[in-house]
């Protein structure tokens, strides 16, 4: 191995090594991020059959619901109540074998009248228990509701306090070793020795490990801790009666349970691996630039070290992020990664530190602190600029929509930030003024650098506490969308000398009443409209567009009852009201809702083309950092630069592949042939004008088909139009119609003006339009 290892580096494998392990670990990372996998934070329901609220002519003989994570078989149930109360199922609730996202119950033949259907789970991602509720009625209409929902509050007080410990432990370890091997050896290892330098250096080293010894026992702790607080939230006792048996069944019989235990045997590994490099007695050859057998076990402890953080990232958000599992992942992962390698460094530092000042008199301190605080700063720099770029990444994952800020997550994340100043603060300080102070080396100048590491310290502690609680929570962005389902879109909008408002009763799946109330510049009703329609149009399943008339309630108030949004995703609303002596008032804009049974959590959701983008871009971005900091060390001119600038390089590379990948997916996606414009007032004015000046030749001034140019064939707008999408009228217009006189317009009109144009030519083919 020493051969090997010096062939391939050079005479310092020691940083090489490791710069390549962290590259390597990157790089899996970044290949986790290509493969959208299905999965959601908490497992809400996705689907449910029979649907919520659905009023049945015949009783179903099986309920079956599909979640979004899956299910511990053990832990999971499904309940039918009747109108009494009492249980009226067979009680034999499965997980498919195939899916284990998909838990059915078989029933008895069912009597008429109004059931509820109750359920709770236990995830395998997350280990969270969620439970909800909601009805059906077969042969007779609902005679009561209940609203399907889930927890959105911590599962127990006590486990974001136990993540905390597991994190705090993991990362003190594991970057503690890292930072060892990026920083503390490639330093010792070019000062010549003197007794005092080799008195200090060795003692330094029995501080580091006895700081990365103290992190693997708080994982222990903690480990324990939480495996007890799991056990207690899916068998819901307290966390005493917990401790015992019980935990032994979560470790048994489920997933959760053999994740807790690979993560644990993966640390238990990498402590084995450092108790035997110890006692391997070369640290000498070591330092001196070479390489033993102990040595090379010690730093392979990095990687069970490492793999324990990606089971840490496994059990995160990021793992159960619908439509982009994997990329949340990486992000989660990297930023881990990151977070180790600052925590352990600035641990490292606060525990040598005291060395290098009692020997401040030998020389000792200026020797080894000139040569190692800039190596940490490059290190720190880019860890601090990676923890950043993931970090927004997640936070975005995770919030999704401003709303989602208003809740617990959302406040989470806001005093997270709010710790994160002095943080930078301390760390700033540590740079810009303390940093060259310490190109005299005195005693004063490096306590108060400890002092600045100690405040950094406590505050990425208070940091990971912020960050226990915002893993223990459901993410914002599916309370909010339960909140905003709740509440139902509503829009307002000024056309024509009438303020137009559009409100729906809520934001799910199923039937929907939609109120329109019409009032004056002043606020005064306006009770003169003769006729009030929608057109919605389902655009994430491409559905045409369907037209409905309100019915008027007086005093300027019109009512569309029970129109029914039958699939989650986007839809497009365009009001138009008629009054006498007027022209007509038009209004449109998009919302989305949730699906059939989630109870709108999936209304606020991330996009994963934009995720592509957003990953793609922080990827290259820490690589192009790695990069810069490559230049300092020789870049492509020596080994060590090579051995930098090699992984940033990389790095740069799959952030610009997950990129063009990204970009590709969204070009070659024919459902991203949607209108970017919704169909107000403006835009029908605009493509008005378009129609004249380009279409109105042929096509005619109404759309008939009979301009002063048209040719024979030409087609009758009103009669087409209806028949077709927008995203075909708007292919009709760039590429033509081959065989017909429908020329290809692309160099006449932009791209803007046909889409405006294909909103006027719908109101062609309505009455009135």
């Amino acid at each position: 191995m020493r051969h090997w290892l010096t062939r391939a580096y050079g005479r310092k494998p020691i940083s090489a090594a490791a710069t390549v392990l962290l590259a390597a670990l990157f790089a899996l990372a970044a290949y986790i991020g290509s493969p959208p996998l299905p999965a959601s934070a908490h497992a809400n329901v996705e689907v449910a059959n029979p649907q919520p609220e659905s009023e049945l002519e015949d009783a179903p003989d099986r309920i079956v619901i599909q979640f979004t994570e899956p299910l511990e078989a053990r832990f999971s149930e499904i309940t039918l109540l009747d109108a009494n109360g009492v249980r009226v199922d067979n009680q034999d609730s499965k997980i498919d074998l195939t899916d284990p996202t998909t838990l059915a119950v078989t029933l008895p033949p069912l009597e008429n009248g109004t059931y509820t259907v109750s359920w709770s789970n236990v995830s395998t991602v997350d280990g969270h228990r969620v439970n909800g509720a909601y009805v059906f009625s077969v042969g007779e209409p609902i005679s009561g509701g209940a609203v399907v929902g889930g927890e959105s509050t911590l599962q127990s007080q006590g486990e974001p306090f136990f993540r905390w410990i597991v994190l705090l432990g993991a990362l003190a370890a594991v970057g503690g070793l890292a930072f060892q091997a990026l920083v503390v050896h490639p330093v010792l290892s070019r000062i010549s020795g003197n007794p005092a330098v080799k008195q200090a250096r060795d003692a330094m080293l029995r501080r580091g490990d006895v700081a990365i010894w103290a992190g693997l026992g708080l994982f222990a702790i903690g480990s324990v801790l939480h495996l007890a607080q799991q056990a207690a939230t899916t068998f819901d006792v307290s966390f005493w009666n917990a401790i015992g048996s019980e935990m032994g069944t979560i470790v048994t019989d489920t997933d959760w349970g053999s994740d807790w235990l690979l993560r644990v045997s993966l640390i238990g590994v990498m402590a084995a691996l450092l108790t035997v490099a110890a006692r391997v007695p070369n640290r000498e050859m070591l330092l001196a630039g070479d390489i033993r057998l102990g040595q090379a076990l010690r730093y392979t402890a990095l990687l069970p070290g490492a793999a324990a953080l990606l089971t840490l990232a496994l059990i995160s958000h990021g793992a159960g992020t619908a439509g982009l599992t994997g990329t949340a992942l990486a992000a989660d992962f990297v930023h881990l990664l990151a977070a180790a390698l600052w925590v352990g460094g600035l641990v490292q530092l606060f525990a040598g530190l005291p060395v290098l000042i009692g020997a401040s008199r030998e020389g000792v301190l200026r020797r080894i602190l000139q040569r190692m605080v800039p190596r940490f700063s490059v290190v720190a720099l880019i860890s601090a600029a990676t923890l950043i770029l993931t970090g927004a990444f997640s936070a975005w994952a995770q919030l999704s929509a401003w709303e989602a800020f208003t809740t617990a997550y959302g406040y989470a994340l806001i005093a997270k930030l709010l710790v994160l100043i002095p943080l930078l603060a301390a760390a700033a300080f540590n740079l810009l003024w303390l940093r060259p102070k310490i190109q005299t080396a005195t005693g004063r100048a490096a306590r108060l650098m400890r002092r600045f590491v100690a405040l950094e310290i406590a505050s990425l502690v208070l940091v990971l506490l912020a960050v226990g609680y915002l893993t223990a929570l459901e993410p914002g962005r599916q309370v909010a969308s339960r909140e905003a389902a709740a509440r139902g879109p509503s829009f307002t909008e000024i056309a024509e000398g009438a303020t137009i408002d559009t409100r729906f009763e809520h934001s799910r799946v199923g039937p929907n009443n939609i109120t329109i109330t019409i009032t004056d510049r002043r606020g005064n009703r306006i009770e003169n409209a003769n006729n009030v329609e929608v057109i919605i149009v389902g655009l994430s399943a491409g559905l045409p567009s369907d037209l409905a008339r309100a019915v008027d309630q007086g005093n300027g108030e019109w009512l569309i009852e029970d129109y029914r949004l039958s699939v989650a995703g986007e839809w497009q609303i365009e009001t138009v009201v008629r009054r006498p002596g007027s022209f007509d008032a038009r209004t449109a804009f998009r919302f989305d809702i949730g699906g059939v049974g989630d109870g709108g959590s999936s209304l606020f959701a991330p996009n994963p083309d934009t995720a592509g983008l957003l990953f793609g871009g922080a990827v290259a971005a820490i690589g192009l950092m790695i990069l810069f900091a490559s230049v300092p060390l020789g870049a492509v001119y020596t080994r060590s630069g090579i051995s930098i600038a090699a992984p940033g390089l990389a790095a740069a590379v799959v952030g610009l592949v997950i990129i063009g990948n990204a970009v590709a997916t969204t070009s070659a996606d024919t459902s991203g042939l949607r209108n970017p414009f919704p169909p107000t007032a403006e835009s029908v004015d605009i493509g008005r004008d378009g129609y004249v000046q380009t279409c109105s030749a042929c096509h005619g001034e109404e759309g008939l088909g009979d301009g002063p140019a048209a040719p024979r064939l030409t087609a009758d707008l009103t009669i087409h139009v209806p028949l077709h999408r927008d995203g075909d009228l708007f292919t009709f217009m760039r590429d033509g119609i081959s065989g017909t006189p429908m020329k290809s317009l692309s160099n006449v009109l932009t791209e803007d003006q046909m889409w405006h144009i294909v909103n006027y030519v719908r109101t062609l083919a309505r009455p009135g339009g």
